[in-house]
């Protein structure tokens, strides 16, 4: 049987059409997202009590980003894929918390109380097994946060994002108050590095009596990233200016790792 010239177009295209779309499908759109931070992300902290009315949003969010099927991924770019995976960090761990929230009456247990005694009150890391066990559904798969950062983040290459991921904890860099996209990727991660430097809790110099640099415990623990302590000086020296850059460069400075201070990143309240 024929069809006119015209039909014959009409029926190719739309049969086409579903496969055309399966390739062309792309990411969610992070706008959800940014609607959440905007609304809890208070300068270096986070509001959880307001999170917890912006948790039916954030869930919306979690739902998209736990269909997005592998293959879409792998079809997108890489700015488009990092952004997608630093966004789907930072919405698991805040579901994470306020899912616990308030920490201190998640681990009521005495003995779970007194095998965490090295922890705050409040601290994520009093949530069993919160970095290491599979509990965030992303791009059909449950997926546990150390997973995304060690196993898909760190190897993509790009050690400024040790600079944007926050690990809900007053130590970690601060958590953007909109979500990453491809769009703006390269200039957030920049202002990321730069908003660490210019921070004196992550970062600070001096050149006398000793000359020394006292920086974040995570440039530590990350350091193979930047290419070792070397690398790490190297890396900062050129978000700094040149007599900082200097000191970070001098071989006698000492470079000092502070403790890291893993009391939950939440707003101070009164009373």
């Amino acid at each position: 049987m024929r069809f006119p010239v015209r039909i014959a177009a009409l029926f190719i295209v739309c049969a086409a059409a579903p496969a055309a779309a399966l390739r062309g499908q792309t990411l969610p759109d992070h706008h959800r997202f940014t609607s959440v931070l905007r609304a809890v992300v208070a300068g270096d902290r986070v509001d959880y009590v307001e999170l917890t009315r912006n948790r039916v949003v954030l869930r919306e969010y979690l739902e998209a980003l736990g269909r997005v099927g592998p293959r879409s991924l792998d079809a997108a770019d890489r700015d488009s894929r990092l952004a997608f995976w630093v966004n789907a960090y930072h919405a698991c761990l805040l579901e994470l918390v306020v899912a616990h929230y308030p920490i201190e009456q998640a681990t009521r247990s005495r003995e779970r109380v007194d095998a965490n005694d090295q922890w705050p009150a409040n601290s994520v890391q009093r949530i069993e097994s919160a970095f290491t066990r599979p509990s965030c559904l992303v791009a059909l798969a449950d997926r546990s946060l150390d997973e995304i950062v060690h196993q898909i983040l760190r190897p993509m290459g790009d050690p400024r994002i040790h600079f944007a991921l926050n690990c809900a904890a007053i130590g970690c860099p601060a958590l953007a108050s909109v979500a990453y996209t491809a769009a703006d990727l390269d200039r957030q991660l920049e202002a990321a590095v730069r908003r660490f430097v210019s921070d004196p809790r992550h970062f600070s110099a001096a050149a006398s009596p000793q000359a020394r640099v006292q920086v974040n415990r995570m440039l530590e623990w990350f350091a193979d990233d930047f290419g070792g302590e070397a690398g790490v000086r190297r890396f900062l020296a050129g978000y700094v200016d040149q007599e900082v850059a200097a000191l970070l460069l001098d071989a006698e400075t000492h470079l000092e790792y502070r403790a890291h201070d893993w009391a939950l990143n939440d707003v101070e309240r009164g009373g």
